[in-house]
């Protein structure tokens, strides 16, 4: 199948999105945060990732920036519970969704947590064969 890289802070999280990607046949990396899953995609590159957005270090938004700039690009999925924050810019209130941003720099898909596992199968599946 296809060459996969999870970028997830959360282990319980990250091992379990391992596991069922590996039983759908993909071989799967994982990094816990965005300066290893730089290191190891440089390594060994991927056909798709998987990040979450908050994490230490470097973030979901960041290691999707960078991604982008790869050749080949890989498909990427932007995975978060979301977040949508306030911001005051010249005295003018308003909020913002993470997830957002994660488009704006690039992500193929966004996907909020909690989700189904069968959707994420789903998307991965989708964005493989595109």
């Amino acid at each position: 199948m296809a060459n996969l890289l999870i970028v997830e802070d959360d282990r319980s999280l990250r091992d379990l999105l391992a596991e069922v990607l590996r039983e759908a046949g993909h071989e799967v990396q994982v990094a816990a945060n965005g300066v290893e899953a730089s290191r190891l995609f440089a390594r060994h590159g991927a056909d798709l990732v998987i990040t979450d957005i908050f994490m230490p270090g470097m973030d979901g938004i960041e290691i999707i920036m960078e991604l982008r700039q790869q050749v080949p690009s890989p498909k990427i999925i932007a995975i978060s519970s979301g977040g949508v924050l306030r911001q005051r810019v010249a005295g003018v209130e308003s909020n913002y969704d993470v997830l957002d941003d994660a488009k704006l720099a690039g992500a193929d898909r966004i996907l909020y947590k909690p989700f189904d596992l069968a959707v994420l199968l789903q998307t991965t599946s989708e964005l493989l064969s595109a």
